[in-house]
């Protein structure tokens, strides 16, 4: 596995250095494990979106880089952020890593929402005929 490590950190911007010519591809996913989100291994993802020279890459950060110090270890996945797609995914509120949350949501604008003629009407707010309701 290809390991670098943290060079810089700025806001969700984290900059990484890796041995010469090991240099991870553009959209490739790396694992950091940072302590301030909790105790799990490579619980943070960032995305590589630039290559900087001088062996570093720009990364975007999926989620908090409080607590992150340079020189910490960075895990190269060698792919891209993955997401589940089809049956496994149905029913599920899903963030930018997959990671499943659990959330309550009573009619929310991106579910089917009861109309009061009965008919399925998506997103809160649209009502008759358009675009949410295909009736």
């Amino acid at each position: 596995m290809n390991i670098g490590k943290v060079a810089r950190v700025i806001g969700p911007v984290v900059d990484v250095e890796f041995e010469e010519g090991k240099l991870p591809a553009i959209k490739n996913a790396l694992f950091i494990s940072n302590p301030a989100i909790d105790d799990v291994e490579d619980n943070l993802v960032v995305e590589v979106a630039q290559h900087l020279g001088n062996n570093m890459v720009r990364t975007i950060a999926m989620d908090t880089t409080d607590g992150l110090v340079r020189g910490m270890p960075v895990k190269d996945t060698g792919k891209p952020i993955m997401v589940p797609v089809g049956h496994e995914a149905l029913g599920r509120v899903l963030n930018v890593v997959a990671a499943r949350w659990t959330v309550w949501v009573r009619c929310w604008p991106s579910t089917i929402c009861p109309s009061p003629s009965g008919a399925g009407v998506r997103g809160a707010g649209h009502h008759g005929k358009g675009a949410g309701n295909r009736g």
